[in-house]
């Protein structure tokens, strides 16, 4: 059912719904509310598959996750000279590390979304038929952010646990703190303060990011190219 916000939109320039009449009408078409649901699967399961899979976020340079951008001090200082063999080595792993928990967390947004396009009501679906290219997947995340957060959240920490990342992040900040690293930041005329981190709760925003970023490539997608009309339902309803 989550499918149906992007099929939706997909179907403003098709059909180019304009009323509440038009709207029930459609809805009233047994096979083009088949479609819908079909096309809404279609491109969900699409948006999971591919941001699931190994070096799904970290194989793709659009929602890769980085080193957070507020300890950004630390990965200066990590890559000063003296200290950077060690330092960046750490800041590779913590990368890999932080994208291999997303992947692992993608899928449990599935029934989120499900019971988000649940509640669709004819009110939204005109706001996003008459909305931008994006509308759907702006609707998605303005409806089912904080549900897919609180999900994600204490996933998130166990698997950052069983990949490693909590290790990683630990050993970054261990180096960061060591008397070597301070007398080469002193040297350097870095002053080092201390960070206040959750990298888990970091790695989850960052996940919903790159997710929702793929969504609404899936989404343009529906909308305007054919090939992604994979089945003679899809075929004739948006055809």
């Amino acid at each position: 059912m989550k499918k149906i916000i992007v099929l939706l939109i997909g179907i403003v320039s098709i059909f180019n719904l304009s009323s509440c009449e038009e709207l029930e009408g459609l809805i009233g078409n047994d096979e083009t509310i088949a479609g819908l649901k079909e096309a809404l699967i279609v491109s969900t399961d699409t948006s999971v598959f591919k941001t699931s899979k190994v070096n799904g976020f970290f194989g793709n340079a659009a929602i890769k996750i980085l080193f957070p951008e507020e300890a950004d001090n630390i990965k200066k200082i990590l890559e000063l000279p003296g200290i950077n063999i060690v330092g960046e080595q750490l800041l590779n792993g913590l990368e890999v590390k932080m994208n291999e928990a997303a992947e692992k967390a993608a899928p449990l947004a599935k029934d989120i979304f499900v019971n988000t396009i649940t509640s669709l009501t004819i009110n939204d679906a005109l706001s996003i038929l008459n909305g931008e290219q994006d509308a759907a997947t702006v609707y998605l995340r303005k409806t089912s952010d904080s549900l897919l957060y609180n999900a994600f959240y204490p996933e998130m920490k166990t698997i950052m646990a069983s990949v490693g990342a909590d290790v990683a992040w630990n050993e970054v900040i261990t180096h960061y703190n060591s008397p070597t690293t301070a007398a080469a930041a002193g040297l350097a005329g870095i002053t080092i303060t201390p960070i206040d981190t959750d990298i888990s709760a970091y790695t989850t925003n960052k996940a919903l990011d790159g997710l929702f970023h793929v969504i609404a490539k899936e989404e343009a997608k529906i909308r305007t190219d054919i090939t992604h009309r994979v089945t003679d339902l899809l075929q004739r309803v948006f055809g």
